[in-house]
Formats: structure tokens, C-alpha cells, sequence
């Protein structure tokens, strides 16, 4: 399997290893990094906190691995670090001889002295979506028929482990949230950080990574609320992990409970499936919102809305990276039209996306197109195909946004009919401003505003 960054995230151990290894994607700290072009072989030499450096191999053939620290997780986030850097720039890493501590390895490998989850063997553990993988390629790979068998066997062994493990995990999950109704939510919203990331951690040592994810961001999404509201916000999120949960119970092949509890799937196996939805036509970007996640990676998110249908359609582009890489420059700039099409993620109540093809126009610029339905229409719409989903995007109709005595911002209708509760205020010029349409994401609780259509022009948010 090619070295990539995805690939280097599914080798990770858990989560924890993967936000320890972006902390040393710097070569600051690394004494060396070489590779040898001829075998595949990449290795370096990282300064720890001792006085000696820990040496580091991998094998960019077969992802084979080794390294000296006294690390019980395998791979350890130097081994991580190493091919992580070698995926983004290889050509930082100088070509030179095979060093005696590199070469003694690559024999002691040749002669299958590796076990599996031994320093030097692959991963011990495998999410649910990797050990089926592992069983389909097992099941294609030609071998002589014992060998194949036994491979097989193997393989579906690893798989049903991995379902087992989940499902393990899914049910401590639902014994936390009733423990949390039980005790009452007030030590919950007092110590937050400190519990969702033990429940969170679980999750990940049972392979639901994109849930862990969720719930780790819970604290952030409550010091967001008003004090009021928080209770509220909590109650509705662990109600919509446990959806999440049942549904994955009932009918663990679902893709879109595998997309929300285990991983989102990359852009090769979203694009192979016969039955993706995909959507062509004039897009619009609507924002870009940048999240530092807990976990040390930074969350890219990217709103665009279709311009050429009767009513509002949106499309999400999701992208991670560590946060010690930097800020990056982002991909799109807010108010861009292009010509696009986006293939979407399995779900009740289609979102994300990845962008399959885009250009952007320089002329024939349209509007935003009408709302149609009241947003609470919209809204019902969405909770009830996907029931789960963490916020919706919306077109809203002509309005104004105001205070209210206490200084909270909310978004009215022009008569008055509807009204919705913002995060926070927006720029100054928009306040009291008749706005002949804005786009918000409605969490349930408030709304963010993105993006408003005035008289004057549109007004991207920052």
C-alpha cells in the first residue's frame, strides 16, 4: 500500500498517537532522515528526552516499522512521524547508505523473524472498515489454496474481532449516557473536558473514531451556549449519539452509521460505489470555518451552495491536519461561483462531499436561489431523514438581525413570524440591515450565521 497521509492515519494505534506524532512533524526535531530509493527503506533518528536519539525505520513498501523507544503502542508516534513526513515531502529525505542498524533489521525481517504487533510488525488492532479491507483483499490475493485459506480465515477472524470490539464499545457508550441522566447533568457541565475525554478515549479503543471525534468536542459546543442553554444543547447531543447507536446495532452495514461512528470513507472508495449521489451544476462558496479539534488536528470545513436549482442545496468539504503544521492557505475564497460537481457521503439527509470537479466562472454570476419552505420546515425535514446530524445548513428568507436586552443576537423575519436565536452578534453594519437572504448552520439550540445577501452586496462572514 502506497505511503500517503490517510494511509499513515490508519496505521495509528488511536487517536491519541496520531495528535503526539503531528507534534513532531517538525525537523527540528529529527538529528536525521534518509531513505534508500533501492529498497524502500526510510529511517531517522529523533531527540527525545534522553541524551541518546531514537531510531526510527520504515518500509514505504509494506509499511513494515521499528523503533527503540520503550513505547507499548505499536506503531509508536515517532514511527508515525517518520512516514507522515515522508508522505507530505520525500525529497526531504536524503538519499545515502544503508547504515548497519537499518541493514540489521531488513535481515531479521527477510527471515520472518517480525511477529505481528511486535516493534518492526503491523498494527495490532484494526478498525472495523480496515479488517474488512484486509478480508476482501485476502479473499482476491492468488496463493496456493492452503495458504489462501488460511489467510482468509485469518482475515475474517481480524474482521469479526473488530465488530466485536465496536460493538463493545457502542454498549459502554449507552451505559455512560444513562449515567449521565441518572447523576444528573450539573457534574457533567461542571467537569466536562475531563469526562467526554474518557468516554471519548474508550471509543477510540474500540474503533469508533469519527464519534469519538464528536464527543470530544462537546465541552467546546457548551462554553458556546448561553448558560440556559446548555443543558438543553448536552440532553440533545448524547440523545443523538444514542440514535447513532441504535441504528448502527440494528444494522451494522449502514453506511452512514459507518461513516458517523467509524471513519468517513476516502475518496477512492466514495467514488467506486455505484449507488453515490452526485450533483452538478453553478456552485457558490459560502464560508470556510477553521476548528482546532481537541485532538490536536485542525478541522477545514467548506459551506457551498448550489445556484442552478429551484431550491437550496448544500455541499460540505471536509479536510484534517495537525495544528503544528501551521495555519494553512485555505483552498477556496468565500463568494467564488464555479462549475462543479460533488459526489456525496452515504446519508439519509446528504452533506458532505468530496469536490470530484470544479472550475470557477468569471462571468454570469446568479443569485442565491429562493428559499421555498419556512426554515422550520427545512429543519423537520432534515431531523427526521437523519435524525443524528450535528448541524443543518439554511437559506434564510428576508430578515434583520437585532439584540436582545441582554446583548444576544437574533435573526427575525420581516414579519416577525419566525425568529432564531445566533451564536454570537454579528458585524456591526449588518444590525438592523434588511437582509434579502442569509445562510446560517442551525445546531438545534442557535444558529451560526455564515453568509448575508444585502441591498449593498453579500457579506461573507470570517
Amino acid at each position: 500500500m502506497p505511503i500517503n497521509e490517510r494511509s499513515v492515519e490508519e496505521m495509528a494505534p488511536d487517536q491519541v498517537s496520531l495528535s503526539a506524532a503531528a507534534k513532531l512533524l517538525k525537523p527540528g526535531h529529527w538529528l536525521r532522515r534518509e531513505q534508500s530509493a533501492e529498497t524502500g527503506l526510510i529511517w531517522g533518528e529523533c531527540q527525545g528526552s534522553g541524551a541518546n536519539p531514537y531510531r526510527v525505520i520504515g518500509d514505504v513498501k509494506d509499511s513494515g516499522y521499528k523503533c527503540n523507544c520503550p513505547s507499548r503502542k505499536f506503531p509508536c508516534k515517532h514511527t508515525l512521524a517518520l512516514f507522515w513526513m515522508f508522505a507530505r515531502a520525500p525529497g526531504d529525505f536524503s538519499e545515502n547508505t544503508t547504515p548497519e542498524w537499518v541493514a540489521e533489521w531488513m535481515g531479521r525481517r527477510k527471515k520472518g523473524g517480525v511477529k505481528p504487533g511486535a516493534p518492526g510488525g503491523p498494527a495490532p488492532t484494526k478498525d472495523l472498515a480496515q479488517a474488512e479491507e484486509e478480508s476482501h483483499r485476502a479473499a482476491e490475493e492468488p496463493h496456493d489454496a492452503e495458504e489462501h485459506a488460511r489467510k482468509i480465515i485469518a482475515a475474517r477472524r481480524r474482521q469479526e474481532q473488530a465488530r466485536e470490539r465496536l460493538l463493545a464499545g457502542i454498549d459502554d457508550l449507552e451505559n455512560w449516557i444513562w449515567d449521565q441522566q441518572r447523576l444528573g447533568l450539573s457534574h457533567l457541565l461542571k467537569d466536562a473536558p475531563y469526562i467526554c475525554r474518557k468516554i471519548a478515549a474508550r471509543m477510540v479503543d474500540a474503533g469508533a473514531t469519527a464519534l469519538a471525534g464528536r464527543i470530544d468536542e462537546l465541552p467546546a459546543g457548551l462554553m458556546r451556549m448561553p448558560g440556559e442553554l446548555r443543558t438543553a444543547f448536552a440532553v440533545m447531543e448524547m440523545g443523538k449519539w444514542l440514535l447513532l447507536a441504535r441504528l448502527f446495532r440494528a444494522a451494522p452495514d449502514d453506511p452512514a452509521a459507518r461513516t458517523d461512528i467509524v471513519r468517513a470513507m476516502n475518496r477512492n472508495e466514495l467514488l467506486e460505489r455505484p449507488d453515490t449521489l452526485s450533483a452538478s451544476g453553478l456552485w457558490e462558496v459560502v464560508a470556510e470555518r477553521m476548528l482546532t479539534q481537541r485532538d490536536g488536528l485542525v478541522r477545514q470545513s467548506t459551506w457551498f451552495l448550489r445556484l442552478s436549482a429551484e431550491a437550496p442545496r448544500f455541499a460540505l468539504l471536509v479536510d484534517h491536519y495537525p495544528a503544528s503544521a501551521g495555519k494553512r492557505a485555505p483552498a477556496f475564497t468565500a463568494g467564488t461561483q464555479l462549475e462543479a460537481t460533488f459526489t456525496y457521503h452515504p446519508s439519509p439527509s446528504p452533506l458532505r462531499a468530496i469536490l470530484v470537479q470544479g472550475t470557477p466562472i468569471t462571468s454570469g454570476f446568479r443569485p442565491w436561489p429562493e428559499q421555498g419552505a419556512s426554515p422550520w420546515e427545512n429543519v423537520a425535514k432534515a431531523f427526521n431523514q437523519c435524525p443524528w446530524m450535528e448541524c443543518i445548513p439554511l437559506c434564510l428568507p428576508q430578515g434583520r438581525i437585532g439584540l436582545t436586552d441582554r446583548g444576544l443576537a437574533r435573526w427575525s423575519a420581516l414579519d416577525r413570524a419566525t425568529e432564531i436565536p445566533l451564536e454570537e452578534p454579528p458585524p456591526l453594519a449588518l444590525l438592523g440591515m434588511d437582509l434579502q437572504q442569509s445562510v446560517v448552520l442551525w445546531n438545534g439550540c442557535q444558529a451560526q450565521l455564515l453568509a448575508a445577501s444585502t441591498n449593498l452586496g453579500k457579506c461573507h462572514l470570517p
